[in-house]
């Protein structure tokens, strides 16, 4: 009788101990498997926050771009308007005379490059009578001119 007493007793004990065993194992298990999800979660969050992030600094960028796009195009539209109100005023003037030449000649070019940097005081200027001399003399006549 008290081998059957103790041997039931080991029975519940050895019951206990293994459910106990199990339920910690199921804890563990449900504990990584949530982890598991919320890193996941975690991981698409981080995905969508940066994709989005990216977009619209892309849109950002973007719109600055057209923004400097504009300001650029209206700057060189009004410097090509000051430039050509200058030519008209140059060519307006009437008998001025460059190397014996009269500037206002259909045949007769002068080409000027606008003064810039360190050697501002002085305007560059290229001559060309367009009757002796093709395209290609007028590009080497005005680069050996800016060196």
């Amino acid at each position: 009788m008290i081998q059957t007493v103790y041997r039931s007793y080991l029975a519940r004990m050895q019951y206990r101990y293994d459910l106990y065993r199990i339920v910690l194992a199921q804890s563990v298990i449900r504990r990584f498997l949530a982890l598991s999800v919320v890193k996941s979660q975690t991981t698409a969050a981080t995905k969508i926050q940066t994709n989005w992030r990216r977009a619209s600094a892309k849109n950002k960028y973007i719109n600055i771009l057209v923004d400097v796009l504009i300001v650029q195009s209206v700057c060189r539209r009004f410097l090509a308007l000051k430039r050509i109100a200058r030519i008209k005023r140059n060519m307006s003037t009437q008998g001025k005379l460059i190397g014996g030449k009269n500037i206002t000649s259909k045949n007769y070019l002068v080409i000027s490059r606008e003064p810039s940097g360190r050697r501002a005081d002085h305007m560059q200027q290229v001559e060309v009578d367009l009757n002796q001399m093709n395209a290609i003399e007028l590009i080497q006549k005005w680069e050996s001119r800016r060196r």
